[in-house]
């Protein structure tokens, strides 16, 4: 592998016998691997299985920016958010199951009380008890709250289907001090909502964030579970 400056800017993708792809803002390139004659083994078969989730897994994670916001880039290792994220999840990932301590934030965050969820046909329901001593433990700024994290669906109805589909979901910024009780309704829609009906087995993975007036993240929960 070796780094790669070019004047026409960032380079990704194959050419010839190369391949070009970025990495912290930086390009690289290497060799294009060749084909293998022999079929993969089933402990193969189970990595990129694992090694898909992850990357998908990631992805939705990453996607939602007010968790993303948390998981801060190593410039100097050239490790981006996502590349954060992949790692920590990908480590927690069992490859014959596909089943996961899913890891929304970086670390272990604030506990918020006594919960209940539920799932229900087109959505999610969530509500919390109000907190103790909220504006101490959970940012001195507080002005809004709101839920955000992954849904994780397996089982599908249909055969044509995945074995299992990812969808990302946030709720808008809610005016609280956490010291009411707190209530997130979540409605699936779209593609996603397709997605959603189309699966047996569903699991959701969300964490509690609180903003100041401007919108910006302060600090988080732990991962919740439903």
């Amino acid at each position: 592998m070796s780094e790669f400056n070019s004047l026409l800017g960032r380079l990704s993708g194959k050419i010839g016998d190369v391949v070009f792809y970025q990495r912290g803002g930086t390009t690289f390139v290497k060799r294009r691997p060749s084909k293998r004659s022999t079929p993969y083994t089933e402990l193969e078969k189970k990595q990129h299985s694992k090694f898909g989730f992850a990357c998908k897994l990631s992805s939705k994670i990453g996607s939602i920016g007010e968790i993303k916001h948390f998981w801060k880039p190593e410039r100097q290792n050239g490790r981006s958010s996502c590349n954060k994220i992949f790692k920590e999840n990908y480590r927690l990932i069992n490859k014959d199951t596909l089943e996961a301590n899913i890891k929304l934030t970086p670390d272990y965050g604030f506990s918020q009380g006594e919960y209940a969820g539920k799932i229900n046909k087109d959505g999610l329901q969530i509500e919390f008890a109000p907190a103790e001593n909220p504006r101490e433990n959970y940012g001195a700024n507080l002005k809004f709250v709101m839920a955000a994290g992954v849904i994780i669906l397996k089982s599908p109805r249909e055969k044509k289907r995945p074995a299992y589909e990812i969808i990302s979901f946030r709720t808008e910024k809610t005016a609280s001090d956490l010291a009411m009780p707190i209530r997130f309704r979540i409605s699936i829609e779209g593609l996603d909502l397709k997605f959603f009906k189309g699966y047996k087995e569903r699991k959701a993975y969300f964490t509690i964030i609180t903003l100041d007036k401007a919108g910006t993240p302060i600090k988080y929960s732990k991962t919740f579970l439903i």
